[in-house]
């Protein structure tokens, strides 16, 4: 399953019209725009996670980060017990938005793990993860929080974590 580059264009925009928070530490200089979908893209990634991973789910929101030359985001899981808004993180469903910038590379279990612009793909909020430095241009990601409260029915009644 993929977006379209005029849905990855729409998610790009949109999140600079809102102008999300942004973030200064350590070298993680990026901006995240937070907001819940009701378009198409939603029917999307409901559906991605119905046919993928065998989960329906509520609602669908969506942090637009974007990465600024020199920036990066370190070795990391974004499921964390000590945080009330990461606590119950299942999966991580991320979209890259764009392609117009260097550096930037995605790694998952510490191996590297590209995808074309517009593919959605997932992983275990469990998972190590980092994004390498952006040497050149600004690096724009969908990233899907699917969280336990959001989960209206496991389809295969599996363990999720």
């Amino acid at each position: 399953m993929r977006l379209s580059q005029i849905e990855c264009n729409y998610l790009i925009d949109f999140s600079e019209t809102k102008k999300g928070k942004a973030y200064d530490t350590k070298g993680h200089r990026y901006q995240v725009t937070y907001f819940e979908l009701y378009n198409e893209i939603k029917d999307i990634i409901v559906s991605y996670c119905k046919d993928i991973l065998k989960l329906e789910i509520s609602r669908v929101n969506v942090g637009i980060i974007k990465c600024e030359k020199d920036s990066f985001f370190g070795r990391h899981q974004d499921r964390l017990s000590k945080i009330d808004f990461t606590k119950d993180f299942l999966y991580n469903i991320n979209v890259r938005l764009n392609d117009d910038y260097k550096g930037g590379e995605f790694y998952l279990d510490d191996s590297p793990y590209h995808k074309p612009v517009g593919e959605i793909y997932h992983y275990k909020s469990s998972q190590y993860h980092e994004v390498k430095k952006i040497t050149e241009g600004v690096r724009y990601t969908a990233i899907f929080y699917i969280r336990e409260r959001d989960v209206i029915k496991d389809l295969n009644n599996k363990n999720l974590l």
